[in-house]
Order: C-alpha cells, then structure tokens, then sequence
C-alpha cells in the first residue's frame, strides 16, 4: 500500500472548476442560476471530485517519479524500469505509508503506440513477489507473481485500450488496462538485511521490453510527445478540473470502460472533461459558493468513507478498499477513500491492511502520553502464506519514524530475534523510549506524539485460521494495551497513590466506614492492613471480604486488571469517585456473573459453570474519562 501524501486547502474556492460551458446547466455566468440549476451543479461537481479525486493522487506520484527529473524522487522516465535496492525510510517523503518491508522495483508504462511486454525471472519458491497492475482510475486489473502466477520465469504483455492484437507468441497471458498509461509495482520479498543481494540478482532479472522490440519487429510511430502540467497543491482545490480534464483525455471509454460514458456526459455538463472549452466569464457569486460547498462536502465524504471502512476488531479496522471495476461497482466514494488512506492499496487477497489510529478502548495512540503493548496469544501470529509486518508511522505526517536503532515495522522473517514470552506467546513493546536491553528485540519504536499503526498480511491464508473474511475470520488482531502514562501527575497529595502501585486491602469481617466518612483519609495512609470495623448499619453482611484500592487517574488514562474469580459465592466489582472525605458511587459495577471470562477461561458464578475450574481468569479495564466541564454535572 502506497498513501500519497496530500496537502490540501479545502477553504479554498473552487473557482477554476466552476467556469460553465455555453451548453451546460447555466448558458451565461450573467444567468442568475435557478435553485434547481445550483443544486444540479452542486450534485455534478461533488460527484465529480469523488470521481476524480484518485486520479489527481495518482498524477502526483506520476509526476514526481515520471516526469520531473528535478525531484528528489525521481525514479526513470516511461517504460523503463527502475529497482530499489533497498526498503523505504524517513527520508522517502514524497509517499505516506510506504511499504517498509520489501524493495519496490516500478514501471509507468505507456502503451499509446504498443503493449509491453513484462518478464519476470525463475525466482526462489520461498521467496514472495508480486507485480500489481493499476490504471490512471487506480484500479487494480491484474496481477503476476507467486499468488497467481507462481514463481516461474514468464513474460506477459500489457495493452492499452486501443491495441486490437491477438496474444503473440511466447506470451503467458495478455493484461489490458482500461487507460493508456499504467503503473506497475513490483515487490520482492526481503528475509534480512543480509539478503539484498540476492534480492539484487531477482530485480536484475526484471525486464521491460515494447513489444515490437520482444517481437523483433521494427517499432510503430511513437506517440505525441505530452506537455506535462507541473503538479501543484491546487490540483485538489482551485485547478482540479483542469487536472482532471487533462488527465480524461488518456481514458478512453471504450471495451469495459464504456460504462463511462453516462458519467462523462454529466460532468461535461458542468464543463468537466477530456477538450472541454471553460468559459472565460466565470461565475456569478452563487455559482461559486455551490461549487465550494460540493468540493467541501466531497471531501469530508471520503474522509468519512475512509473511517468507515470495514469493521472494527480490538481497535483495529478491518477491511479492503482497493480492487478492481468490479470491486468498486461505481462507488466512488470509496474509491477516493482509498487513496487517501493509502493509493496502490493491494486486493485483499494478495494483502490485507488492518490499520489503527486508537488503542483497544478507542484512545488515540499517543507516544507522549503512554507506552503500549500488543501479544500474540500462543499459535495465533498472523496467518499468512507469505509474510507480516506491523509499521510504525507519525500520526500526523504518516511517514515512517526516525529513531535510535532504524527500526520501522516488526515482522515475521524477524521471528527468530524476537523474544517469546514463557507461555510461547509474543509481546511487542510500543513506545518512544527504549523498553531496556531486554526488551528491545520486540520493541516497535513510537513517535513522540499521535501514532498510525498498520499491519500487513501478504497471501493471506484463506482457511481457518484466517482473517476472512474480513472482521468476522477465525483469526482477529490482538488489541494495543496502554501500559503506562508517561504524563500522569506526581504524587504530592497526602495519601495519594500511583497508577502503578494499585493497593489491595483485605477487610475481613467488616464494611468500608469511609463511606460514612469516620475514618478520613488517613485511613487510607496505610490501606495494606486492615482495619476493624467501625459502623455494620453500612453492609450488615459480617462474612464478606473487600479488596479496596485508591488510585489517582488523570484523564485520559487507563489501568488493566487481570484478576482471578475468588472461590465465594457472590462476587461484585464497583467503582466510586474520591470526594470530600467520603466515596461517591458513579453508577458503575459488575456482578459476578456479568463478568466476562478470559479465553480458555471459565466464569463460576454463571449457572452450569465449573466452580472448581482451574482456569478463572478475567479482565477488567478502567478508563478515566475527562469529567464535564460544568462543575453541576460532575
């Protein structure tokens, strides 16, 4: 998955897009628009740039990696391949989100005058590649490599819309994208710093060839020489549709694509698509302010598509938003979604992205405030055919985070480094801060502030255990546990205790007489030995034993219990707010049998359950949650 990274300025008045054609919705920008006519252009206009939307995206890339050599990002100009012989790092700006686990090799073909043709080399069984096909739409339209088309040597050819030929000699198969320029992304799978080379050797094999030249054929005409529009941040706002005009002309709706035509015929109502003549008297004030609501709105539509995606499991959200024409199915709501959340995303199939922003409970990940930790259960890694990988990224830049030991992700040809815990299970340590020596083979470093969190599965398997499908698998990811708040206030108040050292008093025989207020709190000074009892009227139940213990949480914070089920009969667990000198129930409280069992583990105080199980473990969590802000209501 590729995310571009986007600076946008939807403040901005889309003012360019919205000079109408003479034979549009309005014919004169004198016309004062009838509302039907400024609802109609608010409608095309926001359909429009969540149409187009992707396709901006993809030019960016385009032009930094194809046609501006002055870029620091510069790859190779057309239908020449070039090889990354090494995985991505802070420095690689021009892309959000990149992939750190495999060298990237790419090809932006351009198949106005003939196919290329594609060959890939006799590579290794148990090494992964793929090579993922994707138009100017940001469609994926095909695939070679190990999940398709295994990992024996092949050429293939890709055409363009217009190439009417039969599959040449010496041809697997023939891939045909929809528009007459396609990018393909080819990446090699990486077992440790120490295999480059050979990865080396598998990208030297890599070739790209015309297919006249494959053919030994003298070569068409070459086609027109294009001049390149210079990518600016105005081409999400004030130049949109002149980007996306010049961009249409080179997807032609022809073959699968001619279920593009109704859609292209809405837009030219508005003046938008590949030749349109703008008007040059621009638009009336009413005009305007319709065509900056839509782009507005449009674009907190794909931000709300993108957080909707899919389902979310132990934090993380679970879903596949990048695929073919037929995956999309005219939704391109989604389709924009997908290129803001990560542009050149793989099909399910050949990689899953759950993702996260937020830790189990719903916080935002913050590596200021908390250090977390994540722990695959005993047998339950990730189940793949290939591989997996957790990548750190900044929260606001979504680039990758520099940090002491140059580690980005943890992944599964790192397994034999890592660390497993006593009961075979695997915890990873998320933070700033190293853990300690220790610990720092399984630590993910964190930056210092708001984190984004993705993991890859590669050919995820599709039998049990298995994340399809996606959100209700057999197989979930486990959730991000805070494990400590870095910012939690001092303990300077008389009697005060820390979040880590949660005290637990055992008052046999008695009642908590605090909540009377007798004892004050300097009977919590020393809360570890018990107490007499000074007032029965409270619980009149003598035989009943209470674990109490007083924490100071600033807002914000949380506290994991991992508790066993007492061998009693009655179990309660309630939660009150220090007040004044006295205990204040907040309405919070779990009976016994309400609690939910740990996995393997057996909850006695439900009817029919084993009281004598050996395993009675659960979980409890505790969130402190800001309080409200007018004093009455806390």
């Amino acid at each position: 998955m590729i995310r571009a990274r986007l600076r946008t300025a939807l403040t901005a008045v889309l003012s360019v897009m919205a000079m109408l054609p003479t034979d549009g919705v309005v014919r004169s920008a004198a016309e004062t628009p009838s509302e039907k006519a400024l609802a109609e252009i608010k409608y095309i206009a926001e359909e429009a740039y969540l149409y187009g939307f992707p396709m901006i995206v993809g030019y960016k890339v385009l032009y930094e990696y194809n046609v501006d050599r002055s870029s620091g990002q510069f790859k190779a100009p057309f239908n020449q391949i070039s090889n990354e012989a090494r995985v991505f790092t802070p420095k690689d700006t021009t892309i959000s989100t990149p992939n750190s686990d495999t060298p990237y090799s790419m090809v932006q073909l351009d198949l106005r005058s003939e196919p290329m043709v594609l060959c890939m080399p006799e590579i290794e069984k148990a090494r992964y590649y793929d090579v993922q096909l994707v138009d100017m739409y940001t469609d994926n339209y095909g695939y070679i490599g190990s999940r398709t088309t295994g990992n024996g040597a092949g050429c293939y050819l890709v055409a363009g819309p217009d190439w009417k030929g039969e599959t040449p000699p010496g041809i697997h198969k023939v891939f045909r994208s929809e528009t007459q320029f396609s990018l393909a992304i080819y990446r090699t799978q990486l077992f440790n710093p120490d295999d480059m080379d050979n990865v080396k050797k598998v990208q030297a094999g890599y070739t790209v060839k015309p297919l006249s030249e494959f053919l030994g054929k003298p070569a068409p005409p070459p086609a027109p020489a294009i001049d390149w529009p210079k990518f600016t941040p105005e081409a999400f706002t004030t130049r949109f549709a002149e980007y996306l005009d010049f961009l249409l002309q080179f997807c032609p709706t022809v073959e699968t694509a001619e279920v593009e035509k109704p859609l292209r015929e809405k837009f030219a109502r508005i003046g938008i698509g590949a030749g349109k003549k703008l008007h040059p008297k621009g638009l009336t004030p009413e005009m305007k302010a319709a065509l900056s609501d839509a782009i507005k709105e449009a674009f907190a539509k794909i931000e709300q598509t993108a957080d909707s995606i899919g389902t979310v499991v132990n934090g993380w959200q679970i879903g596949s938003a990048a695929g073919s024409r037929d995956f999309y199915k005219g939704n391109w709501a989604l389709r924009a979604a997908a290129a803001k959340l990560g542009i050149y995303g793989n099909d399910a199939a050949e990689a899953t992205y759950p993702f996260t922003r937020s830790d189990m409970n719903g916080i935002v990940l913050d590596g200021s405030k908390h250090t977390y930790m994540m722990t695959f259960a005993p047998g339950q890694l990730p189940p793949v055919n290939a591989f997996w990988s957790i990548t750190m990224y900044d929260g606001r830049t979504q680039l990758l985070v520099e940090n002491p030991i140059n580690r980005y992700l943890i992944n599964s040809p790192m397994l034999q480094q890592l660390k497993k815990n006593a009961d075979g299970s695997l915890t990873i340590y998320i933070q700033k801060d190293s853990p300690g020596k220790d610990k720092e083979s399984n630590w993910l470093p964190a930056p210092d502030g708001p984190m984004f969190i993705v993991m890859r599965l590669y050919w995820p398997k599709s039998e049990p255990p298995s994340i399809f499908p996606l959100g209700r698998g057999t197989w979930q990811p486990p959730g991000i546990v805070p494990v400590r708040n870095l910012k939690a206030r001092d303990v300077k108040r008389f009697g005060d205790k820390s979040l880590e050292n949660f005290i637990r008093t055992d008052e046999r025989y008695g009642h908590d007489g605090l909540f009377q207020g007798p004892r004050g709190w300097g009977y919590w000074n020393y809360p570890e030995y018990p107490r007499p009892i000074q007032n029965p009227n409270l619980w009149p139940d003598m035989q009943s034993t209470y674990f109490i213990g007083r924490m100071s949480m600033p807002a914000g914070s949380s506290l994991t219990l991992r508790c066993t089920y007492p061998h009693a009969r009655y179990l309660q667990v309630a939660l009150y707010r220090a007040e004044h000198n006295t205990f204040v129930s907040i309405g919070e409280a779990l009976a016994g049998q309400e609690i939910e069992p740990d996995p393997g583990s057996t909850n006695p105080f439900r009817v029919g359950a084993d009281r004598l199980a050996e395993k009675r473990n659960f979980t409890l969590q505790i969130l402190a949650a800001d309080p409200p802000l007018d004093p009455k209501d806390r």
